[in-house]
């Protein structure tokens, strides 16, 4: 059975933080944005696979904010109950 480390823990979810952060930061969506307003840009077989891409994208990063909440929310139910308990 693994221990309590709480300080690890805190690590990795403040490793998260930092990741969200930097990954909010970057250009990389801007410089899409700007490659694919060139004309002539692309054939529609490369724009779906963009396109589609791209909503994936959106989908992972709607499933990793309803994550948090969800981790958020049951570790404040435990905490609750926990210190009810007490």
């Amino acid at each position: 059975m693994e221990d309590h480390d709480v300080g690890q823990l805190e690590k990795h979810i403040e490793q998260v933080q930092d990741r969200l952060r930097a990954l909010a930061d970057e250009d990389r969506f801007a410089e899409l944005i700007r490659i694919i307003r060139n004309p002539g840009w692309t054939t529609p077989a490369e724009f779906h696979l963009v396109n589609t891409g791209i909503k994936i994208v959106g989908r992972q990063l709607e499933i990793v904010d309803q994550l948090s909440i969800g981790l958020l929310e049951g570790s404040q139910k435990v905490s609750t109950k926990t210190h009810a308990a007490v």
